[in-house]
């Protein structure tokens, strides 16, 4: 994303609290769906990734540890399926052995807007290497810090509970939260695949997030970064004459449609 950070605004650590007994979450295996077919080559995740690294697989080191615990997760059943030895083991280990000492280290939230510790970056992190001060870490987070659409994958970690899930869908559908005012503050694809996914995993009808997002999806089959309702209608035309268009396609919306796709199959 485009937009600049805010590096004054620092979210909280306090009010660490025990954690329930929780694991990461299984990853699926890919099926056909609507949108793909509009998109030939998309059929999967893990056609996705080879397009985008000419049959090389998974990008191990990632940006964000969100892709690192997916990386982690999609590359060894990846493995497994495939029966050949991993060529991406060392480099897991490395991000893991620095995530280790260094998850409290303030870094930007998803949106690229603030400075801080974030639960979800938290969250994601344990996703990837465990650890019950993480866990702690993530779940004070999530109540100490502004509601955020984010937080529907903490339900998914089991790090966020269902009342958290219906206070994401009431106070924000799939906005980011309640000030943005990016591009006016639209709704995002992969927020209604992440509360979709989230819903799913509580044993809740999902079917409503995945006809939204296909709804959404344009006539040749690409996802945009957000469309629908806007908060800020006026920060649009600002945002335009500054960057040019919101990103469409954009692949982050396509990983998690394919993404929830597979978790309701």
């Amino acid at each position: 994303m485009r937009q600049e950070r805010d590096a004054g605004v620092l979210e909280t650590r306090e009010g660490l609290g025990a954690p329930e007994p929780c694991q990461p979450p299984l990853v699926a295996q890919p099926s056909r769906n609507r949108i793909a077919d509009r998109a030939p080559g998309l059929e999967s995740r893990a056609g996705l990734v080879d397009a985008l690294t000419d049959g090389g697989g998974p990008r191990v080191v990632q940006e964000r540890p969100l892709q690192i615990h997916l990386t982690r997760a999609t590359g060894r059943a990846h493995v497994a399926r495939h029966g050949f030895a991993s060529r991406w083991d060392d480099a897991i280990e490395l991000v893991t052995a620095f995530l280790a000492p260094h998850w409290r280290d303030p870094c930007v939230d998803w949106w690229e807007e603030r400075e801080g510790v974030h639960a979800v970056t938290v969250g994601s992190i344990w996703a990837g290497i465990g650890g019950e001060e993480l866990a702690r870490a993530s779940r004070a987070g999530s109540t100490a810090e502004r509601l955020d659409g984010s937080h529907a994958f903490l339900v998914v970690l089991g790090l966020a509970d269902e009342s958290h899930l219906e206070r994401i869908e009431r106070e924000l559908g799939y906005h980011r939260h309640a000030n943005d005012e990016y591009y006016g503050g639209g709704e995002w694809p992969i927020l209604a695949a992440f509360t979709g996914w989230a819903r799913h995993t509580l044993g809740l009808d999902a079917s409503a997030q995945l006809a939204w997002i296909e709804a959404a999806a344009n006539d040749d089959g690409t996802l945009p970064e957000q469309t629908a309702e806007q908060l800020r209608p006026e920060r649009y035309r600002p945002w335009v004459e500054r960057w040019g268009e919101p990103a469409v396609p954009l692949l982050w919306s396509h990983a998690m449609y394919l993404t929830l796709l597979d978790v309701l199959a």
